[in-house]
This record gives structure tokens, C-alpha cells and sequence, in this order.
């Protein structure tokens, strides 16, 4: 993770961001980078690319996770007051965060942060592997957060990889 020059300047920018109730809110920080991708206009392929992502929007609608986000990062994120200096801010509403929430539960890998603590990153390509309990790929990240895939046998060209995207100590039904 490097320093954001345009995010940060946008968010220095917005004298009245209520920025301590997004520090009380930690989990807003990944909908918050997902709103500052899409108002970076030198970001614009990274952010369609993000809107591709799979969301399952409608079935986690009305959801016990859904109301679960909307209490702890959709209402602190709009009540912080980031909509208004947004360039299409009006068009930020309840759907279109949940649906970067989606994407994000959807598509993250867990990674170990050096003080051993957990980051999740999301990783576009590698969240396209389809799932099996016996994958025949595994992934790690280097010291820059670099997504690295390994084949665990032989694989044939054109073959998918997959990756299991449970905890293998899990009971899993192949």
C-alpha cells in the first residue's frame, strides 16, 4: 500500500467531513477507497473493473449482513457528509454502497499485515478462480501486497485453476 496522492488531497479538501465519526467507524475505510476510486478520473479502468465484480447484491438485500452494514458503515459513511463533495454525489445511495460491500465481502482475499495483524485486498483477476476444496493453486503475497499464484501440481494449458476460497479445516462435500 503506497500513499494516495489524489485521495488525499480530495479528503483535505472537505472541511466539514465529519472525519472522527469515520475514525469510530473503521469499517468504512474500504467503501471510503472504493468512493475515492471512483471520483479519480486517472482511475477510471480500475474502477469499471471493480463494478464488474460479482456483488450479489440481491441476495443479501434485506439480509441480516445487509442490515448489519447499513448500521455500521453505509449510515457513518453517508451521515459523515463525503456525498456532497463527491462529483456525482447524488447518485451515492444505500444500493450503490451495498453493492461495493458486496463486492468487497465478495472478492477479498485475507492478508497478513506485517504486525501480524489482517488487511483484506482485492485482487480482480485472482477473484475470478473458481472454487474447489481440492484447488490446485495456492496463493500468497509478497512484503508489496503482490498476489502470487502457484500451481500446487501439473496443469495443462487451458485447464481453470481453482483456488478454495473456504478454511480447508472446514468440513467441505466434493
Amino acid at each position: 500500500m503506497s500513499h494516495n496522492e489524489y485521495d488525499c488531497r480530495l479528503l483535505a479538501d472537505m472541511k466539514d467531513l465529519d472525519i472522527e465519526l469515520l475514525k469510530e467507524n473503521p469499517n468504512t475505510y474500504g467503501l471510503l477507497k472504493c468512493l475515492l476510486l471512483r471520483e479519480d478520473p486517472e482511475n477510471g479502468s480500475y474502477y469499471e473493473q471493480l463494478l464488474q465484480m460479482e456483488s450479489h447484491l440481491e441476495e443479501r438485500r434485506g439480509s441480516e449482513i445487509w442490515q448489519e452494514l447499513q448500521k455500521n458503515i453505509v449510515e457513518p459513511v453517508l451521515q459523515a457528509g463525503l456525498t456532497k463533495h463527491l462529483k456525482d454525489g447524488q447518485s451515492v445511495d444505500e444500493t450503490l454502497l451495498q453493492t461495493f460491500l458486496g463486492i468487497i465481502d465478495v472478492n477479498c482475499f485475507e492478508i497478513r499485515a506485517p504486525d501480524e495483524g489482517q488487511l483484506r485486498g482485492l485482487y480482480p483477476r485472482t477473484a475470478l478462480m473458481a472454487h474447489s476444496c481440492v484447488a490446485n493453486v495456492q496463493i500468497s503475497n509478497d512484503e508489496n501486497y503482490l498476489m502470487k499464484v502457484f500451481a500446487t501440481c501439473d496443469v495443462t494449458k487451458g485447464e481453470l485453476l481453482y483456488n478454495c476460497y473456504t478454511n480447508v479445516l472446514l468440513v467441505c462435500t466434493i
